[in-house]
This record gives C-alpha cells, structure tokens and sequence, in this order.
C-alpha cells in the first residue's frame, strides 16, 4: 500500500474531528454512538491536542481526574447528564455509593490506563513549560490514587499484574480472548438491557446480544456486591490479567517514574512495582511452547490460546528480550496480522476461526494498536517497519476516513465515523515526524 499524502489537509480534518465531539472539558468519542466521556479515550485524545492546544489537553486530562472514586479508581466512563438514550446508562451501574465522586455519575469499572502516559506526553510537547510543570505536579497524586488502586485492589496475588472483572475494561470488549471466559460462568438471573448501538452501526459490525447478556449479567452482579473489589474478585466470575491492559499499566507506571524525576519526587515503590511486573510478563505471560505473550485467566489458572494483536503489545514497553522482540516482529509481519495490500494490523489472525473482518475487536484495524506497535517497533530498532505501518496508517485514515475501526482487506471505514482518537493520533503521528 502506497500512496501519496497530503499531511496538512489530513491533520486540518482531525483537528475540525475534535473540534466538532468537544464539549468543553471534555471530547466524546464520537458525534451520536458514544455521548459522554471515556476514559483511555481522553488519554490519547489528550496525546493528539498536546501538540497544539496544551491548555485543552490538559483539561481534557483533569476532568477525567475530577470523576477518580477514593478508592482510587478511574471510571471507564463519566456519564454527560444531557444524553439519556445511551445503555447501560448511570442509573444502571448502581454506583451512588460512598466511595463514588460527588456530583458526578460514572461507571463502576475502569479501563486501560493511559492517562499517565497523557500526562508526560502533554509536559514533553508544552509550549508553556512552567504551566505543564505546575499540571504535573497537580495530578501526579491522583496518578499515585490510580497506580495503588490497581496495584493493591486489582493484584490479590501480588504479582505485579492488575486483573481486570470486566471484557469492557480490557478496551476490546469481544475480542476472542474472551469467549471463554465470558461462557464460563453460570448466570442465576437473566439480565435487562436494551440496546442502542446495533441501530446506527450495522448489527454485524457490533458485540451479539449473547454478548451483551453477559456484559449485563457482570454489570448487575458487581452493583449488588456495591462495586467492593475483594467480593467482585472473590465471585470469581471474570477475573483476567489482560495483557493490553497490563502493557499500558506498565507503560503508565514508566511514564509515573519520568514524571516523579522532573517534579523530584522519589517513586521507589512504584520502581519495584515496575520490577514485578517485568518479572511477571516473563514467567506468566511469556509461553515458551508458543513462543509468545498470552493472556492468563485466574478462574481457570490457565493462559488463553487466542493468536490476538495482543501478542505483539509488550513491545511498547520494551519489556521482551530482543530475541523474543525478534520473534514477535517475525509473527506480526506474516499474512495473518499485516497482510497485503496493508492497512495496518488486524486484531485477530486472519487464519483463525474466530477471524470476523468487519465485527469490532475480532479482526478489524484499530488505530490506538497499530500507534502502540509503531512505537514499539521503534524501541526495537525497527524503524523501517515503524516508518511503513505509520503511513499505511496515515494513507488509510487518509483515504477511507476518520472511522473507529476498519475492514483489514479493503480498508473501509467501520463502526462510528469522526472518531476523536483516530483524529488524536493522527495527529500525534504526524507531530512525531512520521509521514
């Protein structure tokens, strides 16, 4: 795939993306599908303003901070009090609890952590340093809130690994990683839901209603146990060390590290937690027999043999040795995850059953991972590689637009069109020199 690019026109058109879904504080992801405020949503729409409009990325950063529970937990979505037709709505998540923010409705799950990581990159690219010093040290605090929570709450084991209750936390919400584990417990009640999303966006690019019974039945169970963490864990419904959810935990605890250096605080703790962690992805990720990262279940105690993008996502953080960086890059360049003619990665292998090119997380291009594996393809030396997915990226944004998600074979666009973090990205691909 190669093509000519127009880099000012295309990164004009994100910036009117995100003009167009701001709502002040805060970007939704999209105009109409999703109406309130995600959270790794913000984080890499909060990368993309970072280079232009420091202010707005910062802002876009503390109004998801503004919503952190006490318990330390950032929710995976903060409710907008003017959109009443998206399900499961507030009223659904039972989440007026003690713990919950005070004035605000959220979800009682969280999801990947980026912010952090959103945070350093907005002081890197700050215009005004002594502004984006005085925005470190204001929300390095609440990032500390964040990494205890995931690391005390979410770690039962204390294994340096956060477990995630939920599919919608791991951000691929059906991606095959989970049909499993989502079938393999027994449901004692049949959840209501209604939905919503299967009416503006073609059923077959969506979750089945299957799915989304499961989802409900997750989301009803943890509101009646009132979202307390030990009893969640203790039902030992869903309970997944995610590994998208813990390279980008890891990457965030990285990032905590550079920021602690620049405001001068010690983060010795969280040094450790790093050191756990790297030692976890070897001997608990790490499968020797498939030469290969796989997500680990702790209901079954076993790893899931998924062939999945995910497999390729520790390279972000530099965690794998260079030979298992060599493997990794061996896999990720063959015909089942970056085939011609080359729109980026698909998220599941195209030889496998679960293989779907037009549904959601089961085998469709995403931007956020094709952004993850350029950069990690970049810590490996691999800067040709970097360089080539970067523009099948930007050529594909460019020439089939700004969609949530797209057809691995043709590279139509799928999902909700003008999706703020495919705008964010871009930007932040062209900001960063790629082209």
């Amino acid at each position: 795939m190669d093509g000519f690019l127009d880099l000012h026109q295309l990164a004009q058109h994100a910036h009117q993306i995100l003009q167009n879904n701001d709502r002040g504080t805060s970007t939704k992801p999209a105009p109409s599908l999703y109406p309130h405020q995600w959270n790794w949503d913000s984080a890499f729409i909060a990368i993309g303003l970072s280079h232009s409009h420091q202010r707005r990325a910062q802002q876009e950063i503390q109004s998801l901070l503004q919503a952190q529970w006490s318990t330390g937990m950032i929710p995976h979505i903060i409710f907008n009090p003017e959109s009443k037709e998206y399900h499961p709505g507030p009223e659904y998540w039972g989440t007026e609890l003690p713990a919950s923010p005070v004035g605000m409705k959220t979800s009682g799950i969280t999801q990947p952590p980026v912010i952090a990581l959103a945070v350093l990159e907005i002081y890197k690219n700050a215009s005004d340093k002594p502004g984006a010093l005085a925005f470190l040290q204001e929300t390095y605090p609440l990032l500390l809130r964040e990494e205890h929570f995931l690391s005390t709450a979410r770690d039962p084991h204390h294994e340096g690994l956060s477990f995630i209750c939920h599919s919608w936390e791991s951000g691929m919400d059906n991606s095959a990683i989970w049909d499993g584990p989502l079938h393999a417990f027994n449901t004692d009640f049949n959840p209501d839901f209604k939905r919503n999303d299967n009416r503006s966006i073609p059923a077959n690019q969506r979750p089945s209603d299957d799915d989304y019974t499961r989802y409900s039945y997750l989301v009803q169970c943890y509101a009646l146990k009132k979202w307390d963490q030990s009893e969640i864990f203790a039902l030992q419904h869903f309970a997944i060390q995610s590994l998208l959810f813990n390279t980008l935990h890891l990457k965030s605890r990285q990032s905590l590290i550079k920021i602690a250096e620049i405001i001068g605080d010690d983060a010795g703790d969280i040094a450790y937690n790093i050191d756990q962690a790297m030692d976890s992805f070897e001997s608990k990720f790490w499968n020797i027999d498939k030469d290969r990262y796989l997500d680990y279940d702790m209901v079954s105690q076993s790893s899931i043999d998924i062939d999945n993008i995910s497999q390729f996502l520790p390279l972000f953080t530099g965690v794998p040795s260079q030979e298992q960086a060599d493997k990794l890059i061996s896999i990720l360049q063959s015909a089942s995850f970056w085939p011609e003619p080359g729109f980026g990665i698909c998220t599941q292998a195209q030889n496998s059953i679960q293989y779907d090119r037009e549904c959601y997380w089961r085998g469709p291009v995403w931007i956020n991972l094709n952004w993850m594996i350029i950069h990690g393809l970049e810590l490996y030396g691999r800067a040709d590689l970097a360089q080539r997915l970067a523009h099948q990226t930007l050529l594909l944004v460019s020439d089939h637009g700004f969609y949530e998600y797209f057809n691995p074979e043709t590279g139509a666009g799928l999902g909700s069109d003008s999706f703020s973090w495919t705008a964010a990205l871009v930007l932040d691909l062209i900001a960063s020199g790629y082209k």
